[in-house]
């Protein structure tokens, strides 16, 4: 027979086919049978002629047209695929992720239980810048020399479960960028808590929240110096009704993102934390007659022991490491002994949100609500000072 006579008789029985009772059971055969020819033929085919275009193609392949007009340039089922694989790989990360901030926890505690030895005795708080004299030597040595061994020996504290890129430390640019942010009625600062469920002063949980000292700290930073501040006081370490530090950081940064996201001019981030200590001595310090809480900047270095952790990369990393060692200067040469020496740890707790970024641990349990909250008077003078660039 020839070859436009069987086109004409398969055209016939078609459309006889088509017109009989069983006609919408044979369609849906007869489609069926044509997907999967789709699928094994196309499933073959290269990707190579659709090239960078199939970033284009959105969703798709869910239109009957993908498979006739774009098959020939790459097979539905591999691209499919494709998508399948980079979803699969984000769902990974975010649980490397999770798993590294459960691993942070569990370094936490370490570190608490090893506070009273790595802080109070091996770096003595009490003696450590116990004179004005001394710290404006470091200071001004500091500001001299520009040697990144002094600022690490002098001004930093280095967690065992990290590593320091020297590089990142490049003093001359930590001391000179100029981080001054213009007074406006939008929000310029925001300042929250990850883990305002579970950080209490005194050993009573449920009362005397760190949250009230951020609500202090807002309070002084707007009637005194004219800021703009939003105050967050979510706790992010409240999951499901139940208190988990484990994916506060996770938890944290949805809920901060989305307030950035709703304001565009915030420009400064503070997470303020209540520190803890393993004995029952408390971490204060004496100015102007008042007793207040000592506090330490902390700095995530996206790092462990082996090197950088790759999927916690933070293109804030200097910005928030000097603008830290900005504040502690500014801390160390108005008032000697209320800062701690930074301290430096694996990680990224959410820092690469924002160049001006503090994450700060105030005093620890043993500290009362008000020598809490005397600090904050102190903490937003040394903040207008360095947001202003005095």
């Amino acid at each position: 027979m020839k070859k436009k006579y069987r086109c004409l008789f398969y055209v016939l029985i078609i459309v006889i086919v088509f017109g009989t009772s069983q006609s919408s059971n044979i369609k849906k055969s007869i489609f069926h049978i044509w997907g999967q020819v789709q699928d094994c033929f196309f499933g073959e085919i290269t990707w190579i002629s659709l090239g960078e275009k199939r970033v284009l193609l959105g969703n798709l392949e869910e239109s009957p047209a993908f498979s006739y007009l774009l098959c020939r340039g790459g097979g539905v089922n591999a691209w499919k695929q494709k998508q399948w694989k980079e979803k699969k790989k984000q769902k990974a990360t975010l649980r490397l992720v999770e798993d590294e901030n459960s691993k942070m926890r569990a370094e936490e505690e370490k570190f608490l239980e090893r506070v009273g030895s790595d802080l109070n005795k091996k770096h003595n708080i009490q003696q450590e810048n116990s004179k004005k004299e001394k710290t404006d030597q470091l200071v001004q040595q500091l500001r001299k020399n520009k040697n990144t061994n002094f600022l690490l020996q002098q001004f930093y504290i280095v967690d065992a479960t990290t590593s320091v890129d020297k590089s990142v430390f490049q003093v001359e640019k930590m001391l000179n960028k100029n981080y001054a942010i213009k007074k406006t009625k939008e929000p310029q600062i925001l300042i929250f808590h990850t883990h305002g469920g579970t950080e209490y002063f005194g050993k009573e949980t449920g009362k005397n929240s760190i949250i009230e000292v951020g609500e202090k700290l807002k309070e002084e930073l707007e009637e005194k110096y004219g800021f703009t501040v939003l105050h967050d006081k979510t706790k992010y370490d409240q999951i499901n009704g139940k208190m988990d530090r484990n994916k506060a950081y996770t938890k944290a940064l949805d809920g901060v993102k989305e307030i950035m996201d709703q304001n565009k001019s915030i420009e400064v981030l503070i997470d303020l934390h209540r520190d803890a200590g393993s004995n029952n001595e408390k971490r204060i310090t004496k100015i102007d007659g008042k007793t207040v809480a000592q506090f330490m900047i902390f700095n995530g270095l996206s790092r462990n022991r082996r090197g950088e952790i790759a999927y916690l990369h933070n293109d804030n990393l200097q910005d928030n490491l000097a603008f830290g060692l900005q504040v502690k200067l500014r801390a160390m040469e108005r008032y000697p002994n209320l800062t701690i020496k930074n301290y430096l740890k694996g990680y990224r707790y959410n820092m690469h949100l924002c160049k001006r970024f503090l994450l700060i641990e105030l005093g620890n349990q043993n500290n009362t609500m008000k020598e809490a909250k005397n600090t904050m008077s102190y903490l937003a003078e040394i903040l207008n000072d360095v947001l202003t660039n005095k």
